[in-house]
């Protein structure tokens, strides 16, 4: 009797065991493959959202972009002079900034994306 007790707890001991290396193997597995994160995301066919005015559509949302562009890419933040304007011709906003003690910079701005065309670098 006392035998068949223990084929019973080494049957369930194996069995307990088997369980959790299949658990454990599995998770092993997850772990090692790649992310698929932004898989189901296709940018290029999908269009978005764009507004119809364009996502630079004021004056100051295109001094907001160039400015901080500018300023990023100079290192400079004190102005002494910055203007906006509109070119209708080339349809871009051109934001130009000054500082005190170097020259300043230019950024034409696509209205209808936000996105930066050009950089232009005043020489001293």
């Amino acid at each position: 009797m006392k035998n068949g007790r223990c084929n019973k707890v080494l049957l369930f001991s194996c069995i307990i065991e088997g369980v959790l290396l299949l658990f454990f193997s599995v998770i092993y597995l997850f772990s090692i493959m790649p992310p698929n994160v932004l898989s189901h995301l296709n940018y290029g066919e999908e269009p978005g959202f764009i507004p119809e005015d364009g996502f630079v559509a004021d004056a100051r949302t295109a001094e907001a972009v160039g400015s901080a562009v500018i300023d990023h890419v100079t290192g400079h933040s004190s102005v002494q002079k910055g203007e906006v304007y509109f070119d209708c011709e080339h349809n871009v906003w051109i934001v130009c900034r000054s500082y005190w003690f170097s020259p300043g910079a230019e950024a034409y701005i696509d209205p209808k994306t936000g996105r930066i065309l050009k950089l232009l670098f005043y020489k001293d």
